[in-house]
């Protein structure tokens, strides 16, 4: 600056003009840094750039785990649509709160089992399905198998679910066993996470998928060559049963 402008009336009038645009560029400098997701970025950029890239933040994921999900975020996506890529994120949305082994079967009987280390294996299994394969023939199912000792009871299936809860199931911050009562319809929230990433990285021909929470003695009667439909359950722990339409 010319002498004129570092004096007494200069200097706070040059200082006017330049801290706005030191600011400017300080912001321009941390918007970038916030596009490179790491575990130390704020929470609220994380979630943001999630959300553009739609992969989404597990119950309790640890910030270092979804941060390198999202810098991985196209080569994710260039297998989506497959059983290996949508077992992938579940272990990934899940791991943290609900590690237990999930198994997708198709249609056609195709099964994907991953393990609760993310270990996937690929068998063909006989399979009805719900015995609407004529009206959704595009479809498949997604079964996790919690195991008893989260002690829960499932005591009806229709709609998003009416169960009773006997124990403690932590998903997430929601206890199941907490809601009380007889019967008590699932959170709308929980009802929605676990229908977050199927709806991402489903097939996009598929029409319909069914995930279905198998509890303690819960089994799908005749798995193997069954169906899901009324009286579909052998033991005494009902299975839990969500339906999306696409």
């Amino acid at each position: 600056m010319p002498p004129w402008l570092r004096r007494r009336y200069g200097k706070p009038l040059v200082l006017g003009l330049g801290d706005p645009l030191d600011d400017q560029a300080q912001n321009a400098a941390n918007a970038v840094k916030l596009r490179f997701p790491t575990a130390t970025v704020d929470a609220d950029a994380l979630a943001l750039t999630g959300r553009e890239r739609r992969i989404e933040r597990g119950p309790d994921e640890p910030a270092d785990t979804y941060a390198k999900r999202l810098r991985i975020w196209l080569d994710s996506h260039r297998t989506r649509g497959g059983a290996y890529a949508l077992l992938g994120q579940l272990f990934a949305y899940w791991r943290a709160t609900l590690n237990v082994p999930i198994e997708v079967v198709a249609a056609s009987g195709g099964r994907e089992s991953m393990d609760v280390n993310g270990a996937i294996v690929h068998d063909v299994i006989a399979w009805t399905g719900g015995g609407d394969l004529s009206t959704f023939s595009a479809q498949d199912w997604i079964f996790f198998h919690v195991p008893s000792s989260l002690d829960v009871t499932i005591i009806a299936s229709t709609g998003d679910e009416i169960i009773a809860g006997t124990g403690d199931v932590i998903i997430g911050s929601i206890a199941l066993a907490s809601l009380g009562g007889v019967s008590s319809l699932l959170p709308a929230s929980l009802v929605d996470s676990f229908k977050i990433v199927p709806r991402t990285w489903a097939p996009a021909q598929l029409k319909r998928c069914t995930i279905v929470l198998l509890f303690g003695t819960g089994r799908v009667l005749g798995y193997g060559g069954g169906h899901l439909g009324d009286g579909y359950v052998l033991g005494a722990d009902l299975p839990l049963q969500i339906v999306i339409d696409y």
